[in-house]
């Protein structure tokens, strides 16, 4: 099982949309409480998306704790040009939504729940069908739930190339462990080049290459393996006198 990608929505652009607001009544000892539930989506428009539900006294409020949950919820859905690559059927308790993708110029083909998840995730043109309970809730976490499992049913025939938000060599580990062909490091390179020149590059390449095998090194270590340049696991396996390690003993005795 995939672990699921964490996603910094401070390096998006995100859009919101509100798919709809309910009223909810608790009824107290001292008589009935009025709050609302609003449930929210948001994505920006290339391929990440999310959910999220609010509830307050008051709408705006709703509205705002609905953003702010659905962005700690994000994924990212692999898009093959402006539909996604192959039908999946979404399932969530009693909702089930069908997705299937469409040639361009077809647009989007859905109802209002549904419509708000794909145009948040940048789909342009995709046929869908509710095969099941007309709840927007479950509506719209059937559809999320689907999304995902377009990356599976990819194969590896169509890559998956992640770009935007990575500035650390653990970022990239992470996208190559959850599956990505390709990773774009554009962003840390503008940067480099931008404070100093070709050896602002040079050194940005060289800090994040330096990070990712410290990952790669320490995964192996989780497994068993001895992790690359450990002191105990070099020449002969007797370990290194480093630096602030005391003095090096010295092979001539003392003078007296």
């Amino acid at each position: 099982m995939r672990t699921p990608e964490r996603i910094d929505p401070s390096q998006l652009d995100i859009k919101d949309n509100v798919v709809s607001i309910n009223r909810v009544t608790k009824v107290v000892k001292g008589g009935k409480n009025l709050s609302f539930s609003a449930l929210v989506v948001v994505g920006d428009g290339h391929g990440v998306v999310g959910f999220g539900i609010g509830k307050a006294k008051e709408v705006p409020s709703a509205i705002k704790k609905g953003i702010e949950a659905a962005k700690k919820n994000l994924i990212r859905v692999p898009l093959q040009g402006t539909t996604i690559p192959h039908p999946i059927v979404g399932n969530f308790g009693s909702g089930s939504v069908l997705l299937k993708p469409a040639p361009d110029g077809t647009g989007i083909i859905a109802g209002g729940a549904v419509r708000a998840v794909v145009e948040a995730a940048g789909i342009a043109n995709i046929l869908t069908k509710s095969l099941g309970s007309a709840n927007p809730h479950n509506v719209v976490r059937a559809t999320i739930t689907a999304l995902p499992d377009v990356l599976a049913g990819t194969r590896g025939k169509i890559p998956v190339i992640c770009d935007g938000g990575f500035r650390r060599g653990t970022d990239i580990f992470k996208a190559m462990a959850l599956g990505a062909t390709a990773i774009g490091i554009g962003r840390p390179y503008i940067w480099g080049l931008g404070a100093f020149g070709q050896e602002g590059v040079e050194t940005v390449l060289a800090l994040l290459r330096k990070e990712l095998l410290v990952a790669l090194d320490r995964a192996r270590a989780g497994k068993g393996d001895a992790p690359r340049g450990s002191k105990t696991g070099g020449r002969g396996g007797k370990p290194h006198h480093g630096r602030g390690k005391g003095p090096r003993p010295s092979s001539q005795a003392p003078r007296a």
